[in-house]
């Protein structure tokens, strides 16, 4: 009886996992921004952002005549705002920098991630105070469609026309 009862106990209790995708991107001023949620019940536990960017959105593309200037110039802009990334432990980023723009792949782990120091990420889009301990996976999906993301249904993201 004790064992059935635990077992009837732990399957009610049993936190749903999920797969959450957003997206925003827009083909004139070429950018591409992929957001992939990993939660558990309303917490988030990991999150993959692939952004494409594009030397023209960044506004770099003016005076700046061939590819090679123009990812000179994006490199600058953009390499201490990487090297911040890289202080923060459990974030993962690396940048890619091609003939139209960069590629940045971020990796977040909020097992081992601090938020607080998160929050003081350039570009992290996050309101948190000191005593945040999670992340809620409904208040980002809902923070990320008031600022134009869409939901994508089964990862199937729509593709940048470079």
């Amino acid at each position: 009886m004790t064992v059935f009862v635990s077992v009837i106990l732990s399957s009610c209790t049993t936190k749903k996992d999920g797969v959450a995708y957003y997206q925003r991107i827009d083909q004139t001023n070429q950018y591409d921004i992929r957001l992939t949620y990993y939660y558990t019940g309303d917490t988030v536990t990991k999150q993959n952002t692939e952004n494409y960017i594009s030397y023209k959105s960044l506004g770099i593309t003016e005076g700046k005549e061939n590819a090679e200037d123009q990812k000179k110039a994006a490199q600058a802009k953009v390499t201490a705002l990487s090297q911040e990334y890289q202080k923060v432990k459990g974030v993962k980023e690396k940048l890619v920098f091609d003939e139209k723009g960069i590629k940045e792949t971020v990796e977040i782990d909020y097992d081992k991630a601090n938020i607080e120091e998160l929050s003081k990420l350039p570009g992290m889009g996050m309101s948190s105070g000191k005593n945040t301990k999670r992340i809620s996976m409904k208040l980002s999906g809902d923070m990320l469609e008031k600022n134009g993301y869409k939901k994508i249904e089964n990862g199937k993201f729509e593709k940048l026309n470079k």
